[in-house]
């Protein structure tokens, strides 16, 4: 992927700095530096895979993944990749994570309530 001035498009430095180690920490390792137009949708599944083995918490395998992509749909409108991999259908993102918390129904908050002093 090499050092990719798209990175930067963001006017917030915290992302800008955010993206940048996901990249440099989570994909150049898998990834390594391919040019830009050789990435296909396997060599996305195959990092996704690896990435999985590497970090358990999907919350933070979703936000990596939504970082290379947002490169790679730089260089797609760069034209310098006819098409997105991450968007392909035989890629599939990190799962959504289900909330931990689960609010109370009206009737618990009003026994609850009720009960109190």
């Amino acid at each position: 992927m090499g050092s990719d001035p798209r990175i930067g498009r963001t006017t917030d430095p915290t992302t800008h700095t955010t993206v940048g180690v996901h990249i440099r920490l989570h994909a150049f390792p898998y990834l390594g530096t391919r040019p830009i137009d050789s990435f296909r949708p396997e060599h996305i599944s195959e990092w996704l895979a690896k990435l999985e083995n590497a970090l358990p918490v999907s919350s933070y395998r979703r936000v990596i993944f939504a970082s290379v992509s947002a490169v790679l749909a730089a260089a797609v409108d760069d034209d310098l990749l006819a098409k997105n991999p991450c968007k392909s259908r035989s890629v599939r993102p990190p799962a959504p994570v289900p909330p931990r918390v689960k609010p109370w129904t009206a009737t618990r908050v009003f026994a609850v309530r009720s009960a109190l002093p």
